[in-house]
């Protein structure tokens, strides 16, 4: 099968305590498998299921790939939909290793940062939150409960 190309952006996603991600959010693998510490490293992605739809890439067999920022990324999972986290339907899950080496540049930034906390940790984490993650504009950062939905 071709490699598939992407037409527009795509957001992706790195891993920062990303081998905990689908259990946080009780995410499935329609297939292949998510990313690890060997996996996170390489060119390789997970995409959610809005992304693979649109991308023609039904499965992970022959070595799918897509192109996202000027790199071949090898499709290693595709995610069934996320409840608790629609963004991830429309994303490209890449490592922070691979983000860093292939995808990064002085406007690299994370559109969405997941944090998990105990109950009666939440607040004190939606507090501190918006000035850690956007100290000089905090006033910019939405800070919500993906888990309500669950």
């Amino acid at each position: 099968m071709p490699p598939r190309f992407l037409t527009r952006s795509l957001p992706f996603f790195t891993r920062v305590g990303i081998t905990g991600l689908l259990a946080a959010l009780h995410a499935t693998l329609a297939d292949g498998v998510w990313l690890d510490d060997a996996t996170s490293a390489d060119p390789t992605t997970v995409l959610g299921s809005t992304a693979a739809r649109q991308l023609g890439v039904r499965d992970v067999a022959d070595g799918q790939r897509v192109f996202i920022g000027g790199q071949w990324f090898a499709v290693v999972g595709i995610l069934d939909p996320v409840g608790a986290a629609s963004g991830l339907d429309r994303a490209a899950v890449v490592g922070m290793t691979a983000a860093q080496t292939w995808l990064a540049d002085d406007t690299l930034s994370p559109g969405t940062v997941y944090v998990r906390t105990t109950d009666d940790g939440i607040d004190a984490a939606r507090n501190v939150l918006p000035a850690t993650i956007n100290p000089e504009t905090p006033e910019e950062v939405e800070v919500s409960r993906p888990s309500d939905v669950l």
